[in-house]
């Protein structure tokens, strides 16, 4: 309600304390959207990580030490932590929404007792071609030996990756 006349000092303080308790709720809803997504080390040893903001994940493996990175490059969002059991078995999985060229749904399940992890990449919308790439990952474990086939006639071997070469062992 609009005074005419001086703002008294309860009327002052009345309005930042409001003010300051709204930025306060703004601050930790934003804040908590943005936090990483972690499921836990599996009894394989296996763990998964997201960020929101980026749209980043890991994918460390105890034993050996291995780390996978790879993003998509865009904000997620409807990030949800979920369990279930397929035909491969009990998983832990992170599922989450994101917009590059379309609209995607996309999931990293952990299975529980096998060292596994399946990346699920889905389209709610109908699409004549997905056009992301998921997984993509920037960054392996310096052990690794990469082998994958070249596309190109008879799909011959190559140790190098390429983002045709597929499927990559």
């Amino acid at each position: 309600m609009i005074k005419n006349g001086p703002i008294s000092r309860n009327d002052l303080f009345g309005r930042q304390s409001r003010y300051l308790l709204l930025l306060f709720f703004m601050t930790i809803a934003g804040c908590s959207n943005n936090k990483e997504q972690q499921i836990a080390v599996s009894a394989s040893g296996i763990s998964v990580t997201i960020a929101p903001r980026s749209g980043s994940y890991t994918i460390n493996e105890h034993n050996p030490e291995w780390t996978f990175k790879g993003s998509l490059n865009s904000p997620l969002s409807n990030i949800k932590t979920v369990s279930g059991q397929d035909s491969i078995g009990a998983y832990h999985a992170i599922r989450f929404s994101w917009t590059s060229d379309h609209s995607y749904q996309g999931a990293i399940r952990r299975y529980d007792t096998k060292p596994v992890v399946l990346f699920v990449l889905q389209s709610p919308d109908k699409v004549n071609r997905i056009k992301t790439i998921f997984p993509s990952f920037h960054s392996f474990p310096d052990s690794m030996h990469h082998y994958s086939f070249k596309d190109d006639v008879f799909a011959p071997p190559a140790f190098k990756l390429t983002q045709t070469s597929t499927p990559w062992l």
